[in-house]
């Protein structure tokens, strides 16, 4: 009997497929990855900032992000469009209400109604998140921008 053969099935032990329990299981424990990462190093309510995006998204719905995820180059852009596919959309939702919120501040400051469909944009903000290359990245620079944007009205503002 061969090392990786077992008794009673001659089959060797690493050419046989999981069965449907360990295949469950294993399905699941990747799927949490991207989440487990996020989280300990984003600690963020993602109810809070959905609560945030749904009580500006309706005077701003026409505000869409400056990252296009067809075919994104930049790192930080991969991340945060990678994200649209876990539970929460963490950096999206993160970048989503940092966009409608920058809107907010602008038209606060100006008093006066910006074209949400070319909406200002914070050209020294957007050169910092692209330089990220990881999600610690992100996030920080999302709270904190988003908190400029929003003080005591962000989910963040708290951190």
């Amino acid at each position: 009997m061969r090392s990786n053969e077992t008794k009673d099935d001659p089959m060797p032990l690493l050419s046989r497929r999981p069965g449907p329990a360990l295949r469950a299981v294993l399905t699941i424990a990747l799927l949490l990855v991207p989440q487990i990462s996020l989280a300990q190093s984003c600690k963020v309510d993602f109810a809070a900032v959905e609560k945030s995006i749904a009580r500006l998204e309706p005077s701003y719905a026409d505000v869409l992000s400056d990252i296009s995820c067809d075919a994104p180059t930049l790192k930080a852009h991969q991340l945060m469009c990678e994200s649209l596919d876990e539970y929460p959309a963490g950096l999206w939702h993160m970048g989503r209400l940092d966009d409608l919120a920058w809107v907010y501040a602008s038209e606060n400051a100006t008093k006066q109604e910006v074209d949400q469909s070319n909406p200002p944009r914070d050209a020294a903000f957007i050169a910092k998140r692209d330089a990220c290359s990881d999600a610690a990245c992100l996030c920080d620079l999302l709270i904190s921008h988003t908190n400029d944007s929003l003080g005591g009205e962000s989910p963040y503002s708290a951190r």
